[in-house]
């Protein structure tokens, strides 16, 4: 009986663990974590220079919207302000005048389109000697050429600056393009407003008011 009892006790019993090599497992663990720590340090590796990344991002984007800020700061403060604002007076002014040359030029072509652009221009420039607006045009032009240059070197925030003086860049532009071509900074203007702003807000056919 008690044979026959310890005999069902060894069926039921679960067949012994493989014994472990405990004298063998320091020298292979040994061996295993001299093969991970390269890995390990390349992981560091990695992730120190991702978070050196993004934190050289977050520095250099809080730095363009900093100088960013700044321009927008000098457009509206003098002398720049009281320039632009000269020139949006004048030429609120003479717009009814304009108007009509536009108008007129909407509805000819051919020799006559080339008359009424020949005597628009002549409105502009006269314009602008009668009003005394050169010394005006250059502060704003030369305050776009530095908003350009440091949109371009990447040291302001293009977005923004697209947004918040896009549309007066390219007014700037068509009101004063024949005086621009009479100075011969047609080019140099046009690579200006296209850093500010690569495409023009409105389609427009000629040359806008500054309001």
């Amino acid at each position: 009986m008690e044979q026959s009892h310890t005999s069902r006790l060894a069926r039921w019993t679960s067949p012994p663990l493989p014994a472990l090599d405990l004298i063998g497992w320091p020298r292979h663990g040994a061996a295993a974590l001299a093969h991970l720590w390269p890995v390990f340090g390349v992981l560091l590796l990695l992730c120190a220079l991702l978070w050196g990344v993004g934190e050289y991002a977050a520095y250099k984007g809080d730095l363009r919207r900093a100088e960013t800020g700044r321009y927008l700061a000098q457009f509206r403060e003098p002398p720049v302000a009281d320039a632009w604002q000269h020139l949006n007076a004048v030429w609120q002014a003479e717009e009814p005048r304009q108007n009509v040359l536009l108008r007129r030029m909407a509805r000819l072509s051919g020799a006559p389109l080339t008359d009424a652009l020949r005597n628009h221009r002549h409105f502009v420039l006269e314009t602008v000697e009668e009003h005394g607006l050169a010394a005006d045009i250059e502060i704003v032009h030369g305050f776009f050429s530095r908003l350009g240059v440091c949109i371009h070197i990447g040291n302001c925030d293009p977005v923004v600056a697209r947004a918040q003086l896009g549309p007066a860049v390219w007014r700037f532009r068509n009101q004063l393009y024949d005086y621009f071509a009479l100075e011969g900074v047609t080019a140099e203007v046009d690579r200006v407003v296209s850093t500010i702003a690569p495409q023009e807000p409105r389609p427009t056919p000629g040359p806008l008011a500054l309001n």
